[in-house]
């Protein structure tokens, strides 16, 4: 099923589609928990509304939703992050809940050092009118390594009385410079594990202090990282020396790709750092030479098999390297990979030679999601092979004419042709 949702005050009553997931999509048999959410205009009084779900094919549901508002409760900390020596800013947002004009007041509170924050926000009264947005933004500026907080407080005069709104702020600071970890370079199908020693700069935290690691890679290939890429904290002697971590970094690839990711360290009260590291999972060994043999015009034809390396069936795509001849064709160039156990996929390599004397060399390769196979391809002409068998063709005289020849008188026809001339 595929729902879309209305209600009777969406100001009041409303799907939180994100919170509810899968963009209201059920499948068959499956079910799902909707997420209503609530914005109370008044306090302690009862509100109703009515939330109202379709398909185009299995109907309608309406749901009754009830509430009651009570006083505001400190918000859902707002987190932010600059690098130290720099400035950050974010913005932030209310909105005036009821059905009346209200007047806000904002406010900054924090122990943080003199301008570490500050809000670009007019400290006169502003007038907000009925479900009006208010704006602005919140600065985060740090100047050491560590953690800090502080909280944003709208302070309202409205139909209820006064009212405070509590917004905490959680700040952490960074390093200033994104440092390097290096390379991992090893072969697809192969593994590496590579202890790395970084410099947490501006720390001189011990070692054994908790430590968070987060891995940010590209879209394209942040999948696979996820994959083949384990990074986590050694604790091995001896220790490394103060404000430096040791990181036991494990790459198991399982086919070939390049990038470079973001490792993020995060200890907690203390700071944020960035490192970049290099993979590079280079080709893997070949899995099979597979030769063929073709005379110049005519096409020869290999097949064989092949499983996925998973449980599940995979998409995959075949093809030529792009050094390899056109003489070379392999089908299917696409299609769903079995999985791991079944007969396989079965695969054709075609071979038509054009010319005589040369030997054809190129690379047939398989990749799935996860996975690549690589074949060496060979195509040659047939070895020629010298005929056998008795000559039918006579090549020798009879002796019987042989000795006729011999018995003839031996004539000069050169003197002969002169004396006919003087005559």
């Amino acid at each position: 099923l595929d729902l879309s949702w209305e209600s009777t005050d969406e100001q009041m009553f409303f799907v939180d589609v994100e919170a509810s997931g899968s963009m209201l999509s059920i499948a068959p048999f499956e079910s799902l928990d909707v997420v209503i959410g609530y914005r109370p205009s008044v306090m302690d009084e009862k509100q109703s509304g009515t939330i109202i779900l379709r398909d185009q094919s299995a109907g309608v549901w309406e749901v009754l939703a009830e509430g009651i508002g009570a006083e505001p409760q400190p918000a859902e900390a707002l987190v932010g992050n600059a690098a130290v020596g720099s400035t950050a800013s974010f913005a932030f947002q209310f909105v005036n809940p009821f059905t009346e004009p209200i007047v806000i007041i904002p406010e900054l509170e924090s122990d943080a050092e003199k301008g570490v924050f500050a809000i670009l926000a007019k400290s006169k009264p502003q007038n907000l009118g009925p479900r009006k947005l208010l704006k602005f933004n919140w600065i985060f500026a740090p100047r050491r390594m560590k953690d800090h907080s502080a909280c944003i407080i709208l302070h309202g005069s409205t139909p209820n009385g006064e009212l405070t709104w509590r917004f905490p702020l959680l700040a952490q600071a960074e390093a200033s410079q994104v440092g390097s970890m290096g390379k991992l370079v090893c072969r697809a199908r192969e593994r590496i594990e590579k202890k790395i020693d970084i410099e947490l700069a501006g720390s001189d935290a011990t070692p054994d202090l908790p430590a968070e690691i987060e891995i940010s890679a590209p879209g394209e290939t942040e999948a696979i990282v996820q994959k083949t890429l384990a990074v986590s904290l050694d604790d091995s002697l001896p220790a490394p020396a103060p404000g430096h971590l040791r990181l036991l970094t494990v790459f198991e690839p399982l086919k070939a790709f390049r990038t470079s990711i973001q490792l993020s360290v995060n200890r907690p009260n203390i700071g944020r750092w960035r490192f970049e590291l290099t993979l590079s999972a280079q080709d893997p060994e070949e899995d099979d030479i597979i030769t063929i043999e073709a005379p110049a015009g005519k096409t020869s034809s290999v097949s064989f098999h092949l499983q996925g390396a998973s449980d599940e069936p995979e998409e995959f795509r075949a093809t030529l390297s792009p050094e390899s001849p056109d003489e070379f064709v392999v089908l299917p160039p696409k299609g769903i990979l079995p999985p791991y156990g079944s007969t396989g996929q079965q695969f054709v390599v075609h071979f038509t030679p054009r010319e005589y004397g040369r030997t054809y060399n190129g690379k047939l390769i398989v990749t799935t999601e996860n996975m690549q196979w690589v074949y060496v391809l060979e195509g040659k002409m047939p070895k020629y092979t010298k005929p056998t068998g008795a000559t039918k063709l006579a090549t020798h005289q009879p002796s019987s004419l042989m000795k006729s020849l011999a018995d003839r008188p031996s004539q000069n026809h050169m003197a002969s042709n002169k004396a006919k001339l003087k005559r």
